[in-house]
Protein backbone atom coordinates (compact mmCIF):
# COMPACT_ATOMS: atom_id res chain seq x y z
CA UNK A 1 0.00 0.00 0.00
CA UNK A 2 1.63 3.38 -1.28
CA UNK A 3 1.12 6.23 1.75
CA UNK A 4 0.85 10.12 0.94
CA UNK A 5 3.52 12.07 1.86
CA UNK A 6 2.63 14.34 4.90
CA UNK A 7 4.20 17.21 2.91
CA UNK A 8 1.95 16.16 0.04
CA UNK A 9 -1.38 15.98 2.13
CA UNK A 10 -0.26 19.02 3.64
CA UNK A 11 -0.29 20.89 0.21
CA UNK A 12 -3.57 18.80 -0.95
CA UNK A 13 -5.11 20.23 2.02
CA UNK A 14 -4.26 23.73 1.85
CA UNK A 15 -5.30 24.07 -2.05
CA UNK A 16 -8.51 22.38 -0.88
CA UNK A 17 -8.77 25.21 1.70
CA UNK A 18 -8.10 27.77 -0.91
CA UNK A 19 -10.55 26.93 -3.11
CA UNK A 20 -13.82 26.53 -0.53
CA UNK A 21 -12.95 30.17 1.06
CA UNK A 22 -12.68 31.44 -2.53
CA UNK A 23 -16.52 29.90 -3.68
CA UNK A 24 -17.44 31.33 -0.39
CA UNK A 25 -15.92 34.32 -0.93
CA UNK A 26 -17.34 34.78 -4.41
CA UNK A 27 -21.04 33.84 -3.22
CA UNK A 28 -21.15 36.09 0.05
CA UNK A 29 -19.36 39.14 -2.56
CA UNK A 30 -22.51 38.61 -5.06
CA UNK A 31 -24.88 38.75 -1.84
CA UNK A 32 -23.77 42.39 -1.22
CA UNK A 33 -23.38 43.08 -4.34
CA UNK A 34 -26.99 43.12 -5.20
CA UNK A 35 -29.23 45.08 -5.68
CA UNK A 36 -27.02 47.64 -7.20
CA UNK A 37 -27.35 51.09 -4.97
CA UNK A 38 -26.42 54.35 -6.05
CA UNK A 39 -26.25 57.10 -3.24
CA UNK A 40 -27.37 61.06 -3.48
CA UNK A 41 -24.48 63.35 -3.45
CA UNK A 42 -23.87 66.13 -1.32
CA UNK A 43 -24.32 69.21 -1.94
CA UNK A 44 -21.30 70.43 -2.73
CA UNK A 45 -20.72 67.66 -4.93
CA UNK A 46 -23.20 68.86 -6.63
CA UNK A 47 -22.56 72.50 -7.27
CA UNK A 48 -19.04 71.47 -8.78
CA UNK A 49 -21.16 68.99 -11.23
CA UNK A 50 -23.84 71.70 -11.92
CA UNK A 51 -21.69 74.60 -13.01
CA UNK A 52 -19.45 71.55 -15.05
CA UNK A 53 -22.81 70.84 -17.31
CA UNK A 54 -23.31 74.53 -17.65
CA UNK A 55 -20.27 75.43 -18.60
CA UNK A 56 -20.37 72.45 -21.01
CA UNK A 57 -22.93 73.56 -22.50
CA UNK A 58 -22.66 77.42 -22.52
CA UNK A 59 -25.38 78.09 -20.13
CA UNK A 60 -27.42 77.15 -23.27
CA UNK A 61 -29.17 74.14 -21.34
CA UNK A 62 -31.30 75.22 -18.74
CA UNK A 63 -31.60 71.65 -17.24
CA UNK A 64 -31.27 71.28 -13.34
CA UNK A 65 -29.53 68.16 -12.26
CA UNK A 66 -30.76 65.73 -9.55
CA UNK A 67 -29.38 64.49 -5.98
CA UNK A 68 -27.85 61.97 -7.85
CA UNK A 69 -26.14 64.49 -10.27
CA UNK A 70 -28.20 62.86 -13.46
CA UNK A 71 -30.32 65.13 -15.87
CA UNK A 72 -33.54 65.60 -14.38
CA UNK A 73 -37.38 66.30 -15.43
CA UNK A 74 -37.67 69.40 -13.91
CA UNK A 75 -39.37 71.67 -15.28
CA UNK A 76 -38.12 75.27 -16.86
CA UNK A 77 -39.54 77.85 -18.66
CA UNK A 78 -37.82 78.74 -21.99
CA UNK A 79 -39.16 81.31 -24.65
CA UNK A 80 -38.85 80.11 -28.09
CA UNK A 81 -37.40 82.57 -30.21
CA UNK A 82 -36.83 80.84 -33.66
CA UNK A 83 -39.20 78.53 -34.95
CA UNK A 84 -36.87 78.27 -38.49
CA UNK A 85 -35.86 74.68 -38.05
CA UNK A 86 -38.21 72.26 -40.21
CA UNK A 87 -35.70 68.89 -40.47
CA UNK A 88 -37.08 66.12 -38.68
CA UNK A 89 -33.78 64.52 -39.35
CA UNK A 90 -31.76 67.40 -38.38
CA UNK A 91 -33.52 67.52 -35.15
CA UNK A 92 -33.25 63.92 -34.19
CA UNK A 93 -29.24 64.13 -34.85
CA UNK A 94 -29.28 67.17 -33.07
CA UNK A 95 -30.84 65.85 -29.93
CA UNK A 96 -28.79 62.80 -29.94
CA UNK A 97 -25.60 64.76 -30.19
CA UNK A 98 -26.35 66.69 -27.33
CA UNK A 99 -27.07 63.61 -25.11
CA UNK A 100 -23.99 62.30 -26.08
CA UNK A 101 -22.10 65.39 -25.49
CA UNK A 102 -23.88 65.02 -22.20
CA UNK A 103 -23.02 61.88 -21.08
CA UNK A 104 -21.40 62.38 -17.78
CA UNK A 105 -24.89 63.59 -16.90
CA UNK A 106 -27.13 61.17 -19.18
CA UNK A 107 -25.33 57.59 -19.16
CA UNK A 108 -25.73 57.99 -23.10
CA UNK A 109 -22.67 56.86 -24.68
CA UNK A 110 -22.30 56.50 -28.98
CA UNK A 111 -22.73 53.24 -28.33
CA UNK A 112 -26.06 53.62 -26.60
CA UNK A 113 -29.33 51.97 -28.02
CA UNK A 114 -31.76 55.07 -28.69
CA UNK A 115 -35.21 54.05 -29.38
CA UNK A 116 -37.12 57.08 -30.66
CA UNK A 117 -40.96 57.19 -29.51
CA UNK A 118 -42.07 60.53 -30.83
CA UNK A 119 -40.86 63.22 -32.38
CA UNK A 120 -43.29 66.29 -32.92
CA UNK A 121 -43.29 70.25 -33.04
CA UNK A 122 -44.87 73.24 -31.42
CA UNK A 123 -44.65 76.68 -32.12
CA UNK A 124 -44.28 77.07 -28.18
CA UNK A 125 -41.88 74.28 -27.27
CA UNK A 126 -39.95 73.83 -31.11
CA UNK A 127 -39.01 70.35 -31.37
CA UNK A 128 -39.51 67.73 -28.60
CA UNK A 129 -37.91 64.13 -28.87
CA UNK A 130 -38.85 61.54 -26.86
CA UNK A 131 -37.40 58.10 -26.62
CA UNK A 132 -38.28 54.91 -25.23
CA UNK A 133 -37.10 53.79 -22.00
CA UNK A 134 -33.73 52.40 -21.59
CA UNK A 135 -32.95 48.59 -22.05
CA UNK A 136 -29.98 47.68 -20.10
CA UNK A 137 -28.43 43.92 -21.10
CA UNK A 138 -31.82 42.74 -22.86
CA UNK A 139 -34.21 43.96 -20.43
CA UNK A 140 -36.24 46.72 -19.84
CA UNK A 141 -35.23 49.68 -17.57
CA UNK A 142 -38.55 51.63 -15.87
CA UNK A 143 -39.33 55.20 -15.87
CA UNK A 144 -35.98 56.29 -17.95
CA UNK A 145 -37.94 57.96 -20.55
CA UNK A 146 -35.65 60.48 -21.88
CA UNK A 147 -37.18 63.75 -23.62
CA UNK A 148 -35.24 66.71 -25.28
CA UNK A 149 -36.43 70.18 -26.50
CA UNK A 150 -34.74 72.25 -28.99
CA UNK A 151 -35.31 75.03 -31.31
CA UNK A 152 -32.98 76.85 -34.33
CA UNK A 153 -30.42 78.04 -31.62
CA UNK A 154 -30.22 74.19 -30.42
CA UNK A 155 -30.84 72.10 -27.75
CA UNK A 156 -32.18 74.42 -24.49
CA UNK A 157 -33.83 71.20 -22.12
CA UNK A 158 -32.85 67.66 -21.25
CA UNK A 159 -35.34 65.51 -19.24
CA UNK A 160 -34.41 62.13 -17.25
CA UNK A 161 -31.44 59.62 -18.03
CA UNK A 162 -30.23 56.32 -18.58
CA UNK A 163 -28.60 54.11 -16.08
CA UNK A 164 -25.14 52.31 -15.99
CA UNK A 165 -23.21 49.72 -14.18
CA UNK A 166 -26.40 47.40 -12.88
CA UNK A 167 -25.98 44.22 -11.41
CA UNK A 168 -27.98 41.30 -12.74
CA UNK A 169 -28.37 37.89 -10.98
CA UNK A 170 -26.57 35.22 -12.73
CA UNK A 171 -29.76 32.64 -12.35
CA UNK A 172 -33.25 33.51 -10.83
CA UNK A 173 -34.52 32.34 -6.81
CA UNK A 174 -37.76 33.30 -8.08
CA UNK A 175 -39.31 32.15 -11.57
CA UNK A 176 -42.09 33.54 -13.20
CA UNK A 177 -44.55 31.19 -11.93
CA UNK A 178 -43.44 30.84 -8.29
CA UNK A 179 -43.70 34.73 -8.52
CA UNK A 180 -47.04 34.65 -9.52
CA UNK A 181 -48.12 31.97 -6.77
CA UNK A 182 -46.77 34.33 -3.95
CA UNK A 183 -49.26 36.88 -5.22
CA UNK A 184 -52.13 34.94 -4.60
CA UNK A 185 -54.34 36.06 -1.98
CA UNK A 186 -53.20 39.59 -1.90
CA UNK A 187 -56.40 42.12 -1.41
CA UNK A 188 -55.73 45.40 -3.43
CA UNK A 189 -57.60 48.55 -2.64
CA UNK A 190 -58.60 50.86 -5.09
CA UNK A 191 -61.00 54.03 -5.38
CA UNK A 192 -63.52 53.98 -8.33
CA UNK A 193 -66.20 56.38 -7.36
CA UNK A 194 -66.08 53.95 -3.88
CA UNK A 195 -63.67 52.57 -2.01
CA UNK A 196 -63.14 48.69 -3.17
CA UNK A 197 -60.71 45.86 -2.66
CA UNK A 198 -59.91 42.89 -5.22
CA UNK A 199 -58.34 39.87 -3.96
CA UNK A 200 -55.69 38.00 -6.42
CA UNK A 201 -57.30 34.45 -7.49
CA UNK A 202 -55.33 31.68 -9.82
CA UNK A 203 -57.69 33.00 -12.91
CA UNK A 204 -55.85 36.62 -12.31
CA UNK A 205 -52.90 36.34 -14.34
CA UNK A 206 -52.85 36.92 -18.31
CA UNK A 207 -52.11 33.99 -20.03
CA UNK A 208 -48.72 35.82 -21.68
CA UNK A 209 -45.38 34.90 -19.96
CA UNK A 210 -44.37 37.72 -17.47
CA UNK A 211 -41.17 40.02 -18.71
CA UNK A 212 -38.25 40.80 -17.11
CA UNK A 213 -37.90 44.03 -15.94
CA UNK A 214 -35.28 46.53 -13.97
CA UNK A 215 -37.18 49.03 -11.77
CA UNK A 216 -35.09 51.85 -10.21
CA UNK A 217 -36.23 52.08 -6.33
CA UNK A 218 -35.91 55.77 -5.16
CA UNK A 219 -35.73 57.70 -2.26
CA UNK A 220 -34.48 60.93 -1.47
CA UNK A 221 -30.94 59.48 -0.54
CA UNK A 222 -30.53 56.34 -3.12
CA UNK A 223 -31.75 54.29 -5.84
CA UNK A 224 -31.75 50.65 -5.81
CA UNK A 225 -31.93 48.75 -9.02
CA UNK A 226 -34.45 45.70 -8.66
CA UNK A 227 -34.53 43.03 -11.18
CA UNK A 228 -38.03 41.45 -11.39
CA UNK A 229 -40.90 39.84 -12.52
CA UNK A 230 -43.04 42.01 -14.19
CA UNK A 231 -46.65 40.38 -13.45
CA UNK A 232 -50.16 41.79 -14.99
CA UNK A 233 -53.00 40.79 -12.34
CA UNK A 234 -56.65 41.82 -13.03
CA UNK A 235 -59.09 41.94 -15.92
CA UNK A 236 -57.11 41.52 -19.65
CA UNK A 237 -57.87 45.07 -21.34
CA UNK A 238 -60.46 45.96 -18.15
CA UNK A 239 -58.97 47.02 -14.66
CA UNK A 240 -55.79 45.75 -13.76
CA UNK A 241 -52.03 46.34 -11.83
CA UNK A 242 -48.73 45.57 -13.38
CA UNK A 243 -47.10 44.19 -10.40
CA UNK A 244 -43.17 44.02 -10.09
CA UNK A 245 -41.57 41.11 -7.40
CA UNK A 246 -38.04 41.14 -7.04
CA UNK A 247 -36.55 37.97 -9.09
CA UNK A 248 -33.94 37.27 -6.22
CA UNK A 249 -35.63 38.35 -2.73
CA UNK A 250 -39.58 37.26 -3.60
CA UNK A 251 -40.38 40.86 -2.53
CA UNK A 252 -42.78 42.89 -4.15
CA UNK A 253 -41.16 46.07 -4.81
CA UNK A 254 -43.77 48.38 -7.27
CA UNK A 255 -47.79 48.48 -8.22
CA UNK A 256 -48.50 50.38 -11.25
CA UNK A 257 -52.49 50.65 -11.83
CA UNK A 258 -53.26 50.63 -15.17
CA UNK A 259 -56.67 51.96 -15.40
CA UNK A 260 -58.47 55.45 -14.54
CA UNK A 261 -62.35 55.52 -12.86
Amino acid sequence: MKYIKPAVFIIFIAISLFFLSSCLFDEEESDEIYPTVIYALADSELTILQNGFDDLNDNKIETRLDQFGLTSSMYVSHTVSDNSLTDTNTVLQMAKAALIKNSKYTNITGKSKLSVDRVYSHSNIGWRVRYNEQVYEGLKVLKTKIEVFLDANGVYRIDNHFYKDIMIPDRDMYSDSEARVLLIGKEIEFYCWSLLTYTVTTSSFSDKSSQKVIVPVQTDTQIEFRVTWEIFVGVEDGFGWYIYIDTTTGEEVLMMQTFIC
